[in-house]
């Protein structure tokens, strides 16, 4: 009711379309909140965090097109934002698109070196590449070290600390 009110109060405000956005993402409407993320870059279209939160709501709308261009733009408009190389990363990980996955992920960790999802998404880029080939151990030794320092960096992820032991040589 407060983003609402604020919207009422100054239409032109990228910052309350850009909370309530937020709020809608938060409900599960993605729909709104796409519509809102879109009006507050049509006041201000400089907004890396806006265009990667437009993105995500395109992803879980399953528009992966969309919201791959929208993580592009986000990383475009500030280089140094991590988390718009880590979502690109994503995007073509899904896609299978593990050379590209990799780059996105390696250009994430490179601008923030404490990014916990950059590493796991560098080894989880890698060990898809072994496991398509499991004659290629170096690709799952670099995966296995990228989820080691992933998991340095944030060591509740019980899910890769499996992953790391299933693979462990």
């Amino acid at each position: 009711q407060y983003c609402l009110a604020a919207v009422k109060l100054n239409p032109r405000s990228p910052q309350a379309h850009g909370n309530l956005g937020v709020i809608y993402d938060s409900q599960g409407r993605s729909l709104d909140a796409v519509r809102e993320y879109k009006t507050s870059l049509e006041i201000d279209e400089h907004q890396p965090q806006i265009l990667l939160n437009l993105g995500a709501a395109y992803g879980r709308l399953d528009r992966p097109k969309l919201a791959l261009t929208c993580f592009e733009l986000s990383a475009k408009e500030d280089p140094n934002f991590a988390p718009a190389h880590e979502q690109i990363g994503g995007c073509h990980f899904r896609q299978g698109q593990y050379d590209k996955s990799l780059a996105a992920y390696e250009k994430a960790a490179s601008v923030d070196p404490k990014s916990a999802g950059a590493y796991r998404g560098i080894g989880a880029a890698y060990m898809s590449q072994f496991v398509l080939d499991r004659q290629k151990t170096d690709l799952r030794d670099q995966a296995l070290d990228a989820w080691q320092r992933s998991l340095e960096l944030r060591p509740n992820q019980p899910d890769l600390a499996r992953l790391v032991e299933k693979y462990r040589p």
